[in-house]
């Protein structure tokens, strides 16, 4: 979205009439989209020129300047209503996710849910049933199962798939 035909004036006058000041526990004080959009996660949305708008990525426009194709604004304070240019940066989708991830607000898929499991909770409960009854070796279980040792003793040591 480009500001040219209602000027940057207009868009910064749309901007402060729609959010408020809050303290969340970041460094400094999020500015909270009054009506936060709950069909979309919760992420603030403004209407300018016709057209509705991600508050975040309204702010960094009008703040910071125009978004590159394929990039996304992401919140530093991780709260999704939140608007201040000082709470945003950009990057791509995976740098997003990593980051939303590495602060736990993304919970890891356990198990099968996971795309990069190569057993099902039946192999894992065959795993355990072999080791123990049979007293199967690692590397019989590792050849049969076609993965390597270390991963059928961290499953035979409950440190993998605790929760089966």
């Amino acid at each position: 979205m480009k500001f040219k035909k209602h000027g940057i004036d207009q868009a910064t006058d749309v901007f402060n009439k729609n959010y408020t000041i809050e303290d969340r526990g970041y460094k400094t004080k999020c500015w909270i989209v009054k009506s936060p959009d709950k069909s979309r996660g919760g992420y603030g949305r403004i209407w300018f020129n016709n057209t509705s708008v991600s508050s975040h990525r309204f702010s960094w426009m009008i703040f910071k300047g125009e978004i590159p194709e394929g990039v996304e604004v992401c919140h530093s304070c991780d709260v999704k209503s939140c608007c201040n240019p000082d709470h945003l940066f950009l990057g791509t989708h995976l740098e997003n996710i990593r980051d939303a991830y590495s602060k736990n607000l993304i919970p890891a898929l356990k198990g099968e849910r996971n795309g990069a499991s190569k057993l099902t909770e039946a192999d894992v409960i065959e795993i355990r049933r072999s080791r123990s009854e049979e007293k199967t070796t690692y590397k019989v279980l590792a050849d049969r199962f076609s993965v390597d040792q270390s991963n059928i003793a961290l499953i035979v040591k409950r440190k993998k798939w605790k929760h089966i």
